[in-house]
């Protein structure tokens, strides 16, 4: 059975491809949304990249 922290992991894999997929509709549409998608991702992946280091802490 996985562990807690391996299933937490691909869950936010899964939420990251999401949002990469998101922010490349957004930034398709209009040149003013193309800024702000490439904030919220930029944001989202150093968030999502802080919270992967946080877990592989705790799974050691």
């Amino acid at each position: 059975m996985p562990s807690l922290v391996a299933m937490v992991a691909m869950v936010a894999m899964v939420a990251m491809v999401a949002m990469v997929a998101w922010a490349v509709r957004a930034a398709r549409t209009t040149r003013a949304a193309r800024g702000e998608a490439a904030r919220d991702l930029a944001g989202w992946v150093a968030a999502s990249m802080d919270f992967c280091g946080d877990t592989a802490e705790m799974a050691s």
